[in-house]
């Protein structure tokens, strides 16, 4: 899934899930005008999380004071907002096709975010214990925190 938010001025951000990254680059080199638009991937400084399944939503309220109801974040939606106490960008958007977010976040608040998620989806929702996965340099998995389960990218 991919989309775009608004980023102040005169920038627009283009999201999308992790594994397109490349596809993205490639569409974008080879439709961009040949002056005046210039693109930068922040992977590294915005990190992504995916939230998917039909608690998903219940989930995100738990660590977003924003209403992140239907009614106000429909689907193909995206608002910047704070996701445990981290500036993030939200997008109802889910590769799987069920109800489901992705937030990125900077990457210094990866890890904090990350916890939030865990200790609000603690005894809640499995996939907030052992079925989640991340990649290295997110701040969320075992190769960034020694003792956490991960599961490689």
């Amino acid at each position: 899934m991919a989309g775009f938010s608004q980023g102040g001025g005169d920038r627009d951000l283009f999201f999308g899930s992790g594994f397109a990254h490349q596809y993205h680059l490639r569409w974008f080199e080879s439709h961009l005008p040949a002056f005046g638009v210039h693109r930068r991937s922040l992977r590294t400084e915005m990190p992504g999380f995916a939230l998917a399944g039909p608690r998903s939503r219940e989930l995100l309220a738990r660590v977003c004071p924003d209403d992140v109801s239907d009614a106000t974040f429909p689907f193909l939606s995206f608002r910047a907002a704070e996701v445990a106490v981290v500036p993030a960008r939200i997008g109802r958007i889910s590769f799987t096709g069920e109800l489901g977010y992705e937030s990125w976040v900077p990457a210094e608040g990866a890890a904090r975010l990350c916890d939030a998620l865990r200790e609000a989806g603690a005894g809640r929702h499995r996939s907030s214990r052992a079925r989640y996965t991340t990649r290295p340099g997110s701040g969320c998995g075992g190769a960034d925190r020694p003792g956490q389960p991960h599961a490689p990218a």
